[in-house]
């Protein structure tokens, strides 16, 4: 895999993130352990992805593609 391909990975998983929006949103205590769910599930997805990048490429550069991905600290 080349850079292309972990640039465009990265971009689908920044333009699927999951929103949680800060408490006092309106959002029911359901509704908001739904998002946390979801969100993550993104990181388990996401690294496991820059896990199969990491083993086609030797130069894959994790942290710079979870950045990249829109994951706010390293997964």
């Amino acid at each position: 895999m080349s850079k292309r391909h972990f640039e465009a990975l990265a971009e689908k998983f920044r333009q699927s993130k999951p929103y949680v929006p800060a408490e006092g949103d309106g959002l029911t205590s359901q509704e908001r352990r739904d998002r946390c769910a979801r969100l993550s599930q993104w990181h388990i997805d996401l690294v496991n992805v820059a896990d199969v990048c990491s083993t086609t490429n030797a130069a894959f550069n994790r942290p710079r593609f979870y950045m990249a991905a829109g994951a706010t600290t390293e997964v």
